[in-house]
């Protein structure tokens, strides 16, 4: 499983629920013609979800984020899916 499994509200709703030990802050979304937009910090460096509705979703780094805190972002979000949906996924 990764983050083109999901949907944008499966997405933002596992945001909102991991835990604050993770340190994963959703500053403010935004709504463009072709995207949503997560702005987000992670243990307070920026990064950005940007959903889009062609091709899916994708974590940007903003300033001094790196590539392997993108990679532990996803992997957050999908265990917070799985954790919430334990009976819908086999």
């Amino acid at each position: 499983m990764n983050l083109y499994d999901l949907t944008y509200q499966e997405i933002i709703d596992a945001l909102r629920k991991i835990d604050p030990v993770h340190e994963i802050i959703i500053e403010k979304e935004d709504l463009i013609p072709e995207a949503d937009l997560i702005f987000c910090r992670f243990k307070g460096e920026r990064f950005n979800l940007k959903y889009d509705l062609n091709y899916g979703p994708d974590l940007d780094a903003v300033g001094n984020i790196s590539k392997s805190d993108l990679e532990t972002i996803e992997q957050l979000i999908i265990e917070q899916y799985r954790s919430s949906n334990k009976k819908d996924i086999k």
